[in-house]
């Protein structure tokens, strides 16, 4: 009796781990570069449209003026996790605003949707926003 009582414990607490694990949100969509302000306070927008384009398998892509990036993005509840970098194209030319956008991709760490807005942005004040296609 006491094995099953202890076998019972044991599945309840391995039950109670697995429904706390933070799930993957999905956000399937097609988002346009609006703008990025560094941690500085300096801000920047972009001269032309540069798509940021998630799928539905935690994967995304950025299709900057010449070279494409792409790699994996996880989306919790309010936490963004870039996973194992990201892969660009490596053509020459393309603006400021894209470098920066790559550059600067990797260190968020929490976003947020307001309006029609996707809102990355880290604790020290870098935010880089998305409008919604």
């Amino acid at each position: 009796m006491q094995t099953v009582f202890k076998t019972l414990i044991l599945i309840f607490f391995f039950v109670l781990v697995a429904c706390n694990k933070e799930k993957d949100i999905v956000l399937s969509n097609e988002w346009i570069a609006a703008s990025i302000t560094y941690e500085n306070g300096d801000f920047i927008t972009p001269n032309s449209e540069y798509f940021f384009i998630l799928d539905n398998k935690n994967k995304f892509t950025l299709r900057l003026d010449i070279n494409l990036c792409w790699g994996s993005v996880h989306f919790r509840k309010k936490t963004v996790d870039f996973k194992n970098g990201i892969g660009c194209t490596q053509a020459c030319c393309d603006s400021e605003f894209a470098i920066a956008l790559i550059n600067n991709l990797e260190n968020t760490k929490n976003w947020d949707i307001v309006e029609n807005q996707l809102i990355l942005k880290n604790d020290k004040g870098l935010k880089i926003v998305f409008n919604k296609k």
